[in-house]
């Protein structure tokens, strides 16, 4: 090549020149630098035209801390230290593009996309291509000085980012010695997003994100506390939202055979989405940090099983409730030696003296005892002291049972008893209960636990991807559903009987606490500021708040706030009446006590009968 001047053929065909030994050019180029980047450190990327140029040569002699890369080709750029813990700046002297295409599209690569980047020596057909490519395109502050039409001009022009995206403005024309104006190279282009449309990710998944639609299905708002906590971060960066649906049925996302995800990962890897809610779990499972990154967290889940609510307890059986098996075989052992010991008293005490006669007979000693055991009033009582002191003790007794009795009897009739049910890993494991989900996170949760018995449950699990499918599964009792405590607390307030039983409870163990949080693209540059303003609504107590008047908005969901406030039944609640009144449901038990004495009665009558009719023949 020779002269001063080196051609760069640039998209469409046309020819730009640039000489890289302009004085200009250098001029500008080193006060951008010294103005803009003096305390930053600097990476110089030059290929062969500037390799020998002066621009280099007075860039070389800046005090700023530098790195000079040949751009020859991209392992040449993968071996430069793009990071740093304190501002960085990159400065690209080139007249092509194709090893930096290279270079910017691969993800796997360093970058600094917090660093201020300037392009020189290129056209601006060859900046907006480059804006295309993955790592330009997420920077922030990219700058491009291309050569004007004039002999010593050049225009700088600054990427848009969320503004304007994929587009360039003109920032500042170089005059040859200085700028005309005062131009802002690098300003916040996150703070304040001037109303540019974001897409957001989002489907429905109560209570994080609820849908109210019409009678015939047509979605009329979304509502729930992460669409609050996305309502209130375009408010303050201000920018308007765009929501985008994952293919139904896709949720959070699958990975895929070829090793790309579906659904909510999928659209923020092609950048289809911006921004990702519905319950994330900050989590790295299957890989997912490869393809996505996530907020700070801003609410705490932990991972549980929604099983079936198992009907209560027959009640006749309440009337063996208000003692335990242990007290019943006491009582029954007095019962049964008390009458005899009266009687043996009796017989002992009428050889001293008289004794009442009817507590001579072994039957009536046991009935008199009997009767005294249920409240029965006794005709005659005994005479001699032995008798006396043992009947007045046998009152005591009696009268301190039957009024624990009575008083326990009357709770137990009028509650309902809940038989006892699975509330750990084992038991869900040993019942042979599949476990369904809504998506797959969970069984690699389960899968990457140290308890055996999760790892066990992992292996009977599916994927089912609507809730009405899995609910009766649930119902029936052929398994359980795993998913975040707030989902199944929502879910199992709304499935009840009409008497308001609840058909479905959250076992009491669970595992797996994760931190809830936003969803972005891989390095985006919204994450830090992003950041910063959901922990303000965290400390000012906001998401709590979004969190219960999202809730309060649902119709179907009326008593979340006592659901959640207490781990109650809504039968319990029927309480605060103080009083109620026993109806036959309550009362089974009695009647059937009064059905066996008539049975035993007809029993014990056809007996007799039977033997006084064998005695006449």
């Amino acid at each position: 090549m020779t002269g001063a001047f080196q051609s760069i053929f640039a998209g469409r065909g046309k020819v730009a020149l640039v000489d890289v030994n302009e004085r200009s050019l250098t001029l500008l180029l080193v006060t951008v630098v010294t103005k803009m980047l003096r305390e930053c450190e600097l990476i110089i990327v030059v290929d062969e035209v500037f390799q020998d140029s002066s621009v280099l040569q007075a860039l070389s002699q800046l005090r700023n801390f530098k790195q000079i890369v040949s751009i020859y080709d991209v392992e040449a750029l993968e071996n430069a230290i793009w990071t740093s813990a304190s501002c960085q700046g990159s400065l690209f002297l080139m007249t092509e593009i194709a090893s930096f295409e290279t270079f910017g599209e691969n993800p796997r690569l360093a970058w600094n996309y917090s660093g201020k980047v300037i392009f020189a020596g290129l056209t601006k057909e060859q900046l907006e291509k480059l804006l295309l490519t993955r790592k330009v395109r997420k920077t922030e502050h990219i700058l491009g000085v291309v050569k004007s039409d004039k002999v010593g001009q050049y225009k700088v022009y600054r990427n848009e980012l969320y503004w304007k995206r994929g587009s360039l403005a003109l920032v500042a024309l170089w005059r040859g010695s200085d700028f005309a104006g005062s131009p802002d190279f690098f300003p916040d282009k996150i703070s304040n997003i001037r109303q540019a449309p974001l897409n957001v990710i989002v489907f429905e998944f109560p209570p994080s994100i609820i849908y109210r639609r019409s009678a015939n299905g047509t979605l009329i708002y979304r509502y729930g506390w992460e669409i609050a906590v996305v309502e209130a971060l375009a408010k303050v960066v201000n920018f308007t939202i765009v929501y985008v649906e994952p293919t139904p049925g896709e949720m959070w996302g699958v990975k895929l055979p070829n090793g790309s995800w579906d659904g909510l990962v999928g659209l923020l890897a092609k950048d289809e989405g911006d921004l990702g809610v519905a319950n994330i779990f900050i989590s790295a499972i299957s890989g997912r940090l490869e393809y996505q990154e996530y907020s700070i967290q801003f609410a705490t889940e932990e991972t549980c099983y929604l099983a079936r609510m198992e009907p209560p307890l027959p009640r006749w059986q309440s009337l063996a409730l208000p003692f335990k098996l242990n007290s019943w075989i006491a009582i029954i052992v007095g019962l049964i030696l008390s009458g005899p010991l009266l009687y043996l008293l009796a017989a002992g005490s009428a050889r001293c003296g008289y004794e009442n006669k009817h507590l001579l007979s072994p039957i009536y000693s046991f009935m008199y005892s009997f009767g005294m055991h249920f409240r029965y009033p006794t005709m005659f009582l005994p005479i001699r002291p032995t008798t006396q002191i043992f009947v007045v003790f046998l009152w005591i007794y009696t009268f301190i049972l039957n009024t624990a009795y009575s008083s326990n009897l009357t709770a137990f009739l009028t509650i309902s008893r809940q038989p006892e049910s699975m509330e750990t890993f084992k038991e869900l494991y040993e019942r042979h209960y599949k476990v369904f989900s809504l998506g797959k996170f969970f069984q690699s949760s389960m899968a990457s636990s140290l308890n055996k018995y999760l790892n066990a449950l992992a292996e009977r699990f599916y994927q089912i991807p609507l809730f009405e499918d899995i609910k009766p599964k649930v119902l029936s009792g052929e398994g359980v559903m795993i998913q975040s405590r707030s989902y199944l607390e929502y879910v199992s307030v709304q499935l009840t009987t009409p008497k308001g039983r609840p058909m479905v409870r959250t076992m009491k163990e669970c595992f797996a606490p994760f931190g809830v949080g936003l969803a972005f693209q891989s390095n985006s540059p919204l994450k830090a500021k992003f950041d910063r303003v959901i922990s303000w609504m965290v400390e000012s107590g906001l998401v709590g708040r979004w969190f219960l008047d999202s809730i309060s908005l649902s119709l179907e969901v009326t008593v979340w706030k006592e659901k959640r406030e207490s781990t109650d039944s809504i039968a319990e609640h029927a309480h605060e009446q103080h009083v109620i009144p026993l109806g036959i449901d309550h009362l089974q038990g009695i009647f059937l006590v009064l059905v066996v004495g008539c049975l035993i009665g007809i029993l014990c009558f056809t007996v007799e009968m039977c033997l006084k009719k064998s005695d006449r023949n």
